[in-house]
């Protein structure tokens, strides 16, 4: 939870997202946090776009807001088609991805590494905010946990019968 102002000349709008079968965008705008230099993108949510791909009115609200979210740190690596984003007069609204790196290259001001998923009972100018839950995967890593001790009591039942040999009384 932190304080601060967004600054929406740098928002950015992440591409081909979807919500509900719905395609649309999540949107990023970085805050400037209040008694620092630094500022932290934060993910306000998703928006829905339209089939013209005419990009849709966000309002962006003004002066000091207060936030409340998850940090989220976007992936490093990715394969992407998309040209790399570089510094110039006019910002690039859309992007395809989350490249902190890039965008740290591209904004002229000093950027977290990582992303704030606003909280969805946070106001701070919020959409539309389901963030996917990770999936448990602890039944996956037990059954194949099972299979490996289940290969090493098999592997040592035959060498047990293999190894062992019935020793013949008359000789």
């Amino acid at each position: 939870k932190f304080e601060g102002v967004y600054a929406q000349q740098y928002q950015i709008l992440l591409d081909n997202k979807v919500n509900d079968n719905i395609v649309g965008y999540h949107v990023l705008t970085p805050l400037k946090v209040e008694g620092s230099v630094e500022y932290i993108l934060v993910n306000r949510g998703w928006v829905e776009g339209n089939l013209n791909r005419e990009l849709p009115v966000i309002n962006t609200p003004e002066g000091k807001q207060i936030v409340e979210g998850d940090l989220f740190f976007p992936l490093t690596k990715f394969f992407t088609l998309e040209a790399p984003v570089v510094k110039s007069k006019e910002w690039k609204k859309v992007w395809q991805h989350i490249d902190m790196q890039q965008y740290k290259e591209a904004a002229p001001f000093e950027i977290k590494p990582y992303v704030v998923r606003l909280d969805a009972k946070s106001g701070g100018g919020g959409f539309s905010r389901h963030w996917p839950i990770p999936k448990d995967r602890v039944t996956v890593h037990l059954g194949y946990a099972y299979q490996w001790f289940g290969f090493a009591l098999t592997s040592f039942i035959i060498y047990i019968v293999l190894n062992f040999k019935r020793v013949n009384k008359e000789s």
